[in-house]
């Protein structure tokens, strides 16, 4: 089954941190790339608007701009 993927390509989105804090900073993202399905949630490789540091984030942790 093929997964149908929340954002797009150059779409800015905003990183959900834990409750438990992470070192991941908050701010703007853009999404570089959508990762392969692999049966769990949607991934997305995005890069941080500010820094510049890619990551690869999980499709339950970010949110709309």
């Amino acid at each position: 089954m093929s997964p149908t993927y929340k954002f797009a390509t150059g779409q800015q989105v905003a990183f959900v941190p834990a409750a438990t804090g992470e070192n991941v900073p908050r701010g703007p993202y853009v999404v570089v790339r959508c990762l392969p399905f692999e049966g769990r949630d949607c991934a997305y490789r995005v890069k941080h608007m500010s820094d510049g540091h890619e990551r690869v984030i999980a499709e339950g942790r970010l949110s709309q701009r």
